[in-house]
């Protein structure tokens, strides 16, 4: 029955955020992106994650706290990197934060970061 509840809590909070950063539901806002930018970096998701993590134990919950504060630096790092590049096409901007990506996630597997707490 919990999985049931989360996975409503989870539709409903990103279905919101989803309805909301439609280009027409703010009208023909020029802030859209703006906008839109900050509902996706809210802790809208962090709070849910924890909400989960929470029916398990205060380590878990610690654990998932450790490892998104570390996702979120590596997201940071890479809004950097694109902000830079911001003169260039955006093809290599796309796929240069693709392998920007890819290259975080073969590292966190790699060198097993998960399992370090």
């Amino acid at each position: 029955m919990t999985v049931i509840v989360d996975a409503i809590i989870g539709a409903v909070t990103f279905g919101v955020i989803s309805y909301i950063s439609q280009p027409n539901m703010l009208g023909n806002n020029t802030y859209y992106f703006q906008i839109f930018g900050l509902l996706w970096s809210l802790p809208i998701s962090y709070f849910f994650l924890l909400l989960i993590a929470s029916k398990i134990s205060t380590t878990a919950m610690m654990n998932l706290s450790r490892h998104i504060g570390l996702g979120a630096m590596l997201t940071i790092f890479t809004v950097y990197i694109c902000l830079y590049m911001q003169g260039m096409d955006q093809s290599i901007i796309i796929i240069v934060n693709l392998l920007i990506t890819i290259l975080f996630i073969v590292l966190y597997f790699g060198f097993d970061i998960y399992k370090i707490v």
